[in-house]
């Protein structure tokens, strides 16, 4: 009889791997042509709203501010989610 032996050591073969590297991910939404920085806040809310508009049935949600680089999304139930300023074009 052959002795017992673990699947771990039975194959010692190398494997061929290939790593793809990710997209480049933005990490901020990009606003320009503000001359100031309220401008630049309007700018980047009404491009929130319409990103919001775009994917949630008008009047459904409500968003705010969560932290500097993403949104929190809640839905009239109370769930939420955020949102990365970064996802939204």
């Amino acid at each position: 009889q052959a002795p017992l032996q673990s699947p771990l050591k039975q194959s010692r073969k190398a494997h061929n791997v290939t790593v793809v590297a990710p997209k480049k991910v933005r990490s901020q939404m990009k606003i320009s042509g503000a001359k100031t920085i309220a401008e630049y806040k309007e700018i980047r809310a009404k491009k929130i709203q319409k990103w919001i508009d775009s994917h949630f049935v008008e009047g459904s949600v409500k968003w705010e501010f969560d932290g500097a680089n993403a949104i929190k999304v809640t839905d009239k139930t109370g769930d939420s989610m955020l949102v990365q300023l970064s996802e939204i074009d």
